[in-house]
């Protein structure tokens, strides 16, 4: 459950401090959601919530 909800537009950015849980949802039923992520370590890792399996961001991409 998210504590708070923020609306945002086209431009908009956003920080997360590390370990802080959250989630970008969609609000268009009819536009794309594009995000441009940048981290500030290259070893950056993310933990799904449900799971609580951890893996680094670039395995996703299956580089290392």
């Amino acid at each position: 459950m998210l504590s708070a909800e923020h609306q945002l537009s086209t431009w908009d950015t956003t920080h997360v401090a590390a370990g802080v849980p959250h989630c970008f949802r969609n609000a268009s039923d009819t536009e794309p959601m594009r995000i441009l992520w940048t981290y500030a370590s290259v070893d950056a890792t993310r933990t799904i919530v449900e799971s609580g399996v951890t893996s680094r961001v670039d395995a996703e991409h299956g580089r290392r």
